[in-house]
This record gives C-alpha cells, sequence and structure tokens, in this order.
C-alpha cells in the first residue's frame, strides 16, 4: 500500500494533472452516454467520468479500452511497460 500512496504522490505533483471542477449541470451528457447501446449496468461510474471529461473538454487517460465506446472524448490510453 506504500507502493500505491507513493505513486498517487508523483501524480498529484505532476503539473500536467489536475482537478476540475464538476461542470454545470453534467446530467444531461451523463445520460445520454448511458443510453449508448454498449454501456450497461457496471457503466454508470465510466459513463460520468467520460461525460465530465468530455463536457469540460479534458483528455482523459485510462488502462480502460471500454472508455472508447463513447465518441467525442478525448482518449489516450497508455501502453502497459512490459514486467
Amino acid at each position: 500500500i506504500d507502493r500505491a500512496w507513493d505513486i498517487a504522490n508523483q501524480v498529484l505533483a505532476d503539473r500536467r494533472v489536475v482537478f476540475g471542477y464538476e461542470p454545470p449541470e453534467p446530467e444531461a451528457a451523463w445520460i445520454s452516454m448511458m443510453r449508448h447501446k454498449a454501456a450497461g449496468p457496471s457503466s454508470w461510474t465510466d459513463a460520468y467520468l467520460a461525460a465530465f471529461a468530455r463536457q469540460c473538454d479534458y483528455q482523459m487517460v485510462t488502462f480502460d479500452r471500454g472508455f472508447s465506446r463513447w465518441t467525442g472524448l478525448t482518449l489516450t490510453v497508455p501502453v502497459r511497460p512490459s514486467a
């Protein structure tokens, strides 16, 4: 767990990482994303994060390739380093 906190602190120290405020009335974008044919019961949180990023014109960086299902999202899926 100490390693996880070390990584979290490294991320927070990176000037490229910012905390954004929730956009006004994100529900419409979120609901729209949940109506996507590939959205399912486990998509609620992902759809909210994608709607937030899209509405604020943020770049989303995640290892979860499932985010590619939503259009209009600026998405980066990093390549995992070889072990």
